[in-house]
């Protein structure tokens, strides 16, 4: 288990998070390839246990294994598609509907270990509004509420919101 934020600061100081990885997900794939990350970060959001491996490594090892060179594109075609998903849903889903669809790619065996300021600076809004949004849903019967845990009750129901638009919602 473990899970890791990739972020960006903007010049007023402000966190863009740009994907999460999860246990077994690989990162800084464009740094390996030659591409400058300058003000590109990476946090754990839980205990993580990491592997860094330099550029030439990577060489070798797809030089011994030209697999894992496929491996790497399935991984960025599955980060772009990633990102795709979140862009669209900070472009035409409210706040609810986001965080819903947060938590239900992040679950990991029906749970979720990020504090409610983490979850804002994924889904582009203000701790205070997640706050409200886990708080509703806990009403609502979709989750438990614990420190830093989200238990998910009902995925059908976090699935519904998550597909609700501005128009809808």
């Amino acid at each position: 288990m473990g899970s890791v934020a990739l972020y960006r600061i903007t010049e007023d100081g402000r966190k863009l998070v740009t994907g999460t990885v999860q246990a077994g997900s690989i990162f800084g794939e464009m740094a390996m390839l030659g591409q400058a990350m300058a003000d590109s970060y990476a946090e754990a959001l839980e205990d993580c246990t990491l592997c860094v491996m330099s550029r030439e490594d990577v060489i070798r090892l797809i030089g011994r294994h030209p697999s894992i060179a496929v491996r790497i594109l399935d991984r960025l075609a599955s980060r772009l598609r990633e990102a795709e998903e979140r862009l669209e849903d900070v472009a035409y889903r409210p706040v609810p509907a986001r965080v819903a669809n947060t938590l239900l790619r992040l679950e990991q065996q029906g749970e979720v270990h990020l504090s409610h300021q983490d979850l804002a600076e994924i889904d582009g809004t203000h701790r205070e509004t997640v706050t409200r949004t886990l708080n509703q849903f806990r009403a609502d019967g979709l989750v438990d509420l614990d420190r830093m845990v989200v238990r998910i009750r009902d995925r059908a129901g976090l699935t519904a919101i998550g597909n609700e638009t501005r128009e809808t919602a």
